[in-house]
């Protein structure tokens, strides 16, 4: 399982980027938080894949409704 799912917070491409023969994803947004990688970094593409398509998005009405990230 090599495909990305788009970036969470651009919605653009995702990509693998290696890092120290670790595998990280990343987006091409130059502006965007996740553009030198989510800093999740796994031995191979097939496990930083499976953790960047399978995570759990926080949703910005989730964040809006509280007083602090620590509550989401």
């Amino acid at each position: 399982m090599d495909k990305l799912k788009p970036c969470p917070f651009c919605g653009t491409k995702a990509h693998f980027i290696e890092k120290d023969k670790q595998w990280d994803v990343g987006c091409y947004t130059d502006d965007c938080y996740l553009r030198f990688g989510a800093e999740w970094c796994m031995e191979t593409k097939e496990e930083i894949a499976e953790l960047w398509n399978n995570r759990i998005p926080i949703l910005l009405t989730d964040v809006e409704k509280t007083s602090s990230y620590d509550e989401v």
